[in-house]
């Protein structure tokens, strides 16, 4: 099984290092795709390996994650690199390496490391090397700047010393309380200084958690369905902080597209009953594992648990490397368990998963075909600056139908269509959208729809909900008091200026100034002429 051992590495290579500008989310789209296609190739092949009778599946796995764990060393490498001689003189930045984020890199590095355990022995040589990795590995975390990255490392670390290695059977036994105090007072004393160092960070995942919690209630059993996050979160969020727009809430209040904890996430999607389920399958998982005894086994099983921690503080399966080693590491705990019989059931069932394989993988290519086309298409009419307006219009027009549902295409296809003056398009564009998205940029829209069509009660409403969802932002209030002053309503545009007067800036710029100079001069004028 060498080809299908070389698929998975160069679809794991694809999720780490892949990057297009041919796509809007240049660095997060093109590792999907390769994920999508990388595991499309693998059930092709395993349906080629299928009906062939004389063929069988031997996967030499500890190969397999240790070339991952290689693969995973230069990209830390790359990333350390960057940071020490390219990006030297901004040492202050996070490192992000080949992602978007310093998420992404911190959890690349967080979710192989237990596989350096792989090569932890008595031997000088091994041990030699287990501590350059470490080394390497910690280090890449500090430069991530990330305190999730930092906890993981260390539940990882207790995890493997006090329940894997030498101090279990030397000190654990003897010592079982003052071990779980020892364990106790370090977590604590780590979430202290890793909130001291950043508190508004902390605080305002506070304020994700509290709002995730209240669509919770609303719909605790089956939840609001798949995508409710980016569909529902920010008027949830506009609800909970409209009696809120002048504290400290307001200022941590951003435009959110994940909940920064996936088990949350999958109470919101799918309710008790959906988490209900996922405990029964970690159930299996750890029953699966306790059948097994090797140290492959148990370096999959910590890597699982280090996606796990992880996924109490971020968002770790937005990343398409994390859906594969998680495939890989359920693969193996599985496998170690019941080996002999998964391998008589696929005998038995070979042309029943082959027709599964190669059907699946089929579909799963031509969606990935389609949709990629499509983004290509979007990407390229949204940074061609030599089209006008029009022109972009009629070139979104042309793939109406190829991404009618993709809300990156109906939201430039609305700003677009706002910018050309045909108003009730674009507000019917982002009604579209907004089944399957609603953020405060989408809101600020409709509003400024609202108000050219002069509906200025509806645009009011959409003002006022976009200033809630984002009660630092200032923008909403900025246009609120030009339709004020349109109306002639002069006293609350007046009541408006001053508040955006000593309104707090969360982050300063050009455009802030501007609106707060502008109104400043708006209230003088308003003092000297008395109109209202």
């Amino acid at each position: 099984m060498g080809m299908c051992k070389t698929i998975v590495l160069l679809t794991y290579i694809g999720c780490l290092f892949c990057t297009s500008e041919l796509f809007i989310g240049s660095n997060i789209q093109p590792k999907w795709i390769s994920l999508y296609v990388g595991l499309s190739f693998w059930g092709l092949y395993s349906c080629f390996v299928l009906f062939r009778k004389h063929s069988s599946f031997n996967v030499n796995y500890e190969k397999m994650v240790k070339l991952i764990l290689i693969i995973s060393l230069v990209e830390i490498l790359y990333g350390e690199f960057h940071y020490f001689l390219i990006q030297r003189n901004y040492l202050h930045l996070a490192e992000c390496g080949s992602f978007d984020n310093p998420s992404g890199y911190a959890l690349c590095i967080c979710s192989v490391f237990p596989f350096i355990f792989l090569f932890y022995n008595n031997y000088k040589k091994r041990i030699l090397i287990t501590s350059f990795l470490f080394i390497l590995f910690i280090m890449g975390v500090i430069i991530s700047g990330s305190r999730t990255g930092l906890i993981t490392i260390a539940g990882v670390l207790i995890v493997y010393f006090f329940y894997y290695g030498k101090l279990k059977t030397r000190y654990i036994h003897k010592n079982d309380n003052y071990k779980a105090v020892l364990l106790i007072f370090f977590i604590i004393g780590l979430f202290f200084v890793l909130y001291l160092i950043k508190k508004d960070s902390v605080n305002g995942r506070l304020l994700i958690w509290c709002t995730a919690i209240y669509m919770i209630s609303d719909a605790p059993f089956w939840g609001h369905g798949p995508g409710a996050v980016k569909k529902k979160y920010m008027d949830y969020q506009a609800l909970l902080l409209q009696n809120h727009t002048d504290d400290q809430w307001a200022m941590l209040a951003d435009n959110t597209k994940h909940l920064f904890n996936e088990y949350l996430e999958i109470l919101v999607q799918f309710g008790l009953f959906g988490f209900i389920l996922f405990i029964g399958g970690v159930s299996i998982l750890i029953y699966c594992y306790k059948r097994t005894s090797t140290i492959l086994s148990k370096c999959a099983l910590l890597s699982l648990i280090s996606i796990a921690i992880y996924s109490l503080f971020s968002y770790p399966f937005t990343y398409s490397f994390t859906w594969l080693l998680v495939f890989i590491d359920l693969l193996i705990i599985i496998e170690e368990a019941y080996k002999s019989s998964i391998r008589i059931l696929f005998n038995r069932l070979r042309i029943i998963n082959a027709i599964i394989l190669f059907s699946t993988s089929s579909v799963i290519l031509y969606k990935v075909y389609i949709n990629s086309v499509g983004e290509i298409k979007i990407c390229t009419i949204v940074k061609d600056r030599s089209l006008s307006c029009n022109q972009k219009i009629l070139e979104y027009m042309k793939i109406r139908r190829l991404v009618y549902n993709n809300p990156v295409y109906l939201y430039n296809f609305a700003v677009e269509s706002y910018m050309n003056d045909d108003f009730e398009l674009s507000l019917s564009l982002i009604e579209h959208c907004k089944k399957s998205w609603s953020d405060y940029e989408l809101e600020l829209l409709e509003a400024l729809n609202y108000s050219e069509l002069k509906l200025y009660n509806l645009s009011d409403i959409h003002f006022i909900k976009a200033h809630n969802m984002c009660p630092n932002r200032f923008e909403p209030l900025y246009y609120r008091v030009k339709d004020y002053i349109i109306q002639k309503k002069f006293k609350e545009a007046k009541d408006i200026a001053v508040s955006i007067i000593n309104k707090r800036v969360k982050v300063p710029s050009e455009i802030i100034d501007n609106i707060k100079k502008d109104m400043y001069d708006l209230y003088k004028n308003l003092n000297n002429t008395n109109i209202y």
